[in-house]
């Protein structure tokens, strides 16, 4: 009797057990699920060319990321947005319509075989908490030089929520002025003194306070990067400043929600994460 109730024990703690690790899902099926989508006008170099981490879900945070490559390419798309191809599609053509009435505008028809535009969003970086991703443009359309624009989204996967400049307390925000300042002397502009320094910078009282980017923190496998557009605070030939600051050097100066994402960027996910073009 006694080993009858010995045995149905063990035979319970083992389905129990083993319920509980098929429950359990692998790091690789918890990962935000896209698909590598792209569109272009031309085969060759020239014209417009656009590539997307396009979302496949139907849940709460696809729709969220899927409004904001809508908005980021322009938000005049009316079409079901789950039809990625459709999109690209859609912005692709404009884009080039555009382009074309320009070179018509200025008479100059011949730039138009000399132009391109080149737009990427892509999946960065994840975690079980949030995903992030890039937005980078680079055009031209004649002269002496392109243009470039760069970006980050950053989105929690518990409800989709978008976190930009917010992610950070305004007197966190007020401290990385200062830290993000001190790392493009030293890193960017490889310089000692305040003084060197300045003289690089053409922002009106930027010693008095230090303006942050215009651009979403990006959050990536190294840390977050604080990236200035062009022309922003110095000249096109000094490029896009930019830093890049471990998350242990950050925390600190996060909201509470911040801090949760934060913490979860050495999860089995973060960890498991391949380093392929995704990533």
């Amino acid at each position: 009797m006694i080993k009858s109730k010995y045995l149905l024990l063990m035979m319970m703690i083992i389905s129990i057990l083993s319920s509980c690790k098929q429950g359990k899902k692998a790091p690789e099926d918890m990962r935000f699920k896209v698909e590598n989508l792209s569109w272009e006008e031309n085969s060759n170099a020239l014209g417009v060319k656009i590539a997307v981490s396009y979302p496949t879900g139907d849940d709460i945070l696809s729709s969220s990321i899927r409004e904001w490559i809508n908005e980021t390419l322009g938000g005049t798309c009316e079409y079901n947005l789950i039809a990625g191809d459709s999109v690209l599609m859609y912005y692709g053509k404009k884009k080039a319509d555009e382009a074309l009435d320009f070179f018509k505008e200025i008479n100059d028809p011949q730039a138009e075989f000399n132009s391109c535009c080149y737009i990427q969003i892509k999946k960065v970086f994840e975690t079980k908490e949030f995903v992030s991703f890039t937005y980078e443009v680079y055009e031209y359309s004649g002269g002496a030089h392109g243009s470039e624009v760069k970006d980050g989204g950053l989105f929690r996967k518990s409800d989709g929520r978008r976190f930009d400049w917010d992610i950070f307390t305004d007197n966190g925000k007020e401290a990385l002025r200062n830290i993000i300042k001190e790392e493009l002397k030293t890193n960017y502009f490889k310089v000692s003194t305040d003084e060197e320094f300045y003289s690089n910078i053409f922002v009106q009282n930027a010693t008095y306070q230090f303006p942050l980017p215009s651009a979403s923190p990006i959050f990536k496998r190294d840390g977050v990067t604080f990236i200035y557009q062009q022309y922003e605070i110095t000249a096109y030939a000094l490029g896009m400043p930019q830093v890049t600051l471990p998350y242990e050097r950050i925390i600190e100066y996060c909201t509470h929600a911040g801090k949760t994402m934060i913490k979860s960027t050495n999860d089995d996910v973060a960890k498991t994460l391949p380093y392929g073009s995704n990533y």
